[in-house]
């Protein structure tokens, strides 16, 4: 994965003006935070309207999930800002950002641990992204409103890497990591009756 995102070319694309804060001119990166956040929504969509009879694909409907979203938000928050306090700048320098991709791949497999096999892997994939994406986008919107995070002469651009971005990227590196857990899990549960059966037969 971080092979793909090194060959993604730093294409920031078109920003959005959305309202003056502080003295300064907040705003929003179509690629880096508008694309994710309408494949979110769409993927809310999507997982709310399968078939909430099936265990399988009860998406989006437990309380815990999007409380999973603030303890999320807080370690972004927290992780750029203290990047800040070392190193200046908006952004992540490259060793943390790789260790984000780290952070997300363990998130990924922490979350489908948690909800195991009953969901189905359509529906984990889909709440895994949207987990990754909106809980980076609200770190984005505490530190614009909290001003933990300030240059003076640069605006505040949510997604504002583009391309590059983390909120564009954290959402795939935890869909990734619980996509490949979810199925690693579910092989595993139809192995073993398997075994068991064996062991009985014999």
């Amino acid at each position: 994965m971080i092979w793909v995102q090194a060959a993604v070319p730093p294409y920031r694309g078109p920003f959005l003006s959305l309202f003056p804060y502080l003295g300064e001119e907040v705003g929003i990166s179509s690629l880096g935070a508008g694309l994710p956040l309408i494949l979110s929504a769409a993927f809310v969509v999507i997982g709310l309207a399968l078939p909430a009879g099936d265990r399988s694909a009860q998406a989006f409907r437990s309380r815990l999930y999007w409380l999973a979203l603030l303890p999320i938000g807080l370690a972004n928050v927290v992780a750029f800002s203290v990047s800040h306090e070392l190193y200046g700048g908006l952004a992540l320098t490259s060793s943390w950002a790789t260790g984000a991709y780290f952070a997300g791949a363990c998130l990924g497999v922490t979350y489908a641990w948690t909800r195991g096999t009953k969901l189905g892997v359509v529906p984990g994939l889909l709440e895994a992204y949207v987990l990754g994406t909106i809980g980076t986008f609200l770190a984005d919107v505490v530190r614009t409103f909290t001003g933990l995070v300030r240059v003076p002469g640069e605006s505040a651009v949510w997604g504002g890497g583009g391309l590059l971005d983390l909120l564009f990227w954290f959402g795939i590196y935890v869909a990734w990591a619980e996509f490949l857990t979810t199925l690693v899990l579910k092989g595993a549960s139809r192995i073993r009756p398997s075994k068991v059966e064996n062991l009985t037969i014999k």
